[in-house]
């Protein structure tokens, strides 16, 4: 589900990415019925769909406006979402400079910085 929102948020159809991420990003707290198994993964799809979202709005925004917002804190964590960025406008060989100069962070770590671009996005 995943793979195919990203192509959804690639092929510009924002709306059908989030809807296919809502079951996911929806009912956060509510993991009461879940075994604590199904609840890590829960969490786990949340972060990755977080993370998605984001690309999908860099895919459907302006590219260079996330790139610029990513670029003010210049963390890791930062530089890893500019190389998704530069993956997605084909820049293969620059991405790869860009993540060759940054120690890849722990997914949680994307998480807050994913959150601060799509508000940014969806905002500025």
């Amino acid at each position: 589900m995943a793979n195919l929102a990203l192509f959804l948020g690639g092929q510009a159809r924002l709306r059908d990415a989030e809807i296919l991420l809502a079951p996911i990003l929806e009912n956060h707290c509510d993991d009461s019925e879940l075994s604590s198994a199904d609840s890590e993964q829960r969490q786990y799809q949340r972060k990755v769909a977080t993370i998605i979202q984001a690309m999908c709005l860099c895919e459907v925004k302006d590219m260079h406006q996330a790139q610029v917002v990513l670029a003010k804190e210049g963390g890791p964590e930062n530089q890893v979402l500019i190389a998704m960025i530069q993956l997605l406008e084909g820049e293969r060989y620059l991405a790869g400079e860009t993540l060759e100069k940054a120690v890849l962070p722990m997914a949680d770590l994307l998480i807050p910085v994913s959150e601060q671009l799509i508000r940014e996005l969806n905002h500025g």
